[in-house]
């Protein structure tokens, strides 16, 4: 799969990558394509500070008056902030990375494109950026401190990167 260039990562993501190990993030933004952050998630992630952000990589989006007021007005499944990362990959033309299944509906329906944590994880793999064993060992971290997702996406996640 080529670089994909931009990446908007979500909080349950973000949040993810950090309790796993956070410095997995710069080999994404290195390896897979930058990592940018709507500046209302990143004040979702507790364990995250804009100074500690930004020595990670992480780029800092600062969106729109008139993104923000649009993601506050619309109503229905979806956060004000999981709005905001849609908003931001559609208007920006840029990848979301999320975990949540309504955001990344929202994302497919309207052609916008979306990876799975784990799929990060795997292209890390592809590009040699990250030995599969460690990888192995990231994802089972992500999958014990995040009861949504279950063994049966890690033993997907663990074929895809050749680890049964």
């Amino acid at each position: 799969m080529p670089r994909v260039r931009i990446l908007v990562v979500d909080a349950c993501v973000l949040i993810d990558f950090a309790k796993a190990d956070a410095a997995i993030i710069p080999l994404v933004s290195r390896h897979v394509g930058e990592v940018h952050v709507a500046t209302p998630v990143c004040e979702e992630v507790k364990d995250l500070d804009p100074a500690m952000a930004a020595s990670l990589g992480i780029k800092l989006y600062e969106p729109t008056l008139e993104m923000a007021a649009a993601a506050a007005a619309h109503k229905g499944r979806l956060s004000f902030q999981d709005r905001l990362c849609f908003a931001i990959a559609k208007q920006e033309r840029w990848t979301c990375v999320s975990n949540d299944r309504q955001l990344r509906t929202e994302c497919e329906t309207a052609k916008v494109p979306v990876l799975w944590g784990l799929e990060v994880l795997a292209l890390l793999v592809d590009a040699a950026a990250l030995p599969a064993p460690q990888a192995r060992d990231l994802a089972t971290t992500i999958v014990a401190n995040n009861k949504r997702i279950g063994p049966a996406v890690l033993a997907r996640f663990l074929a895809r990167i050749g680890l049964k």
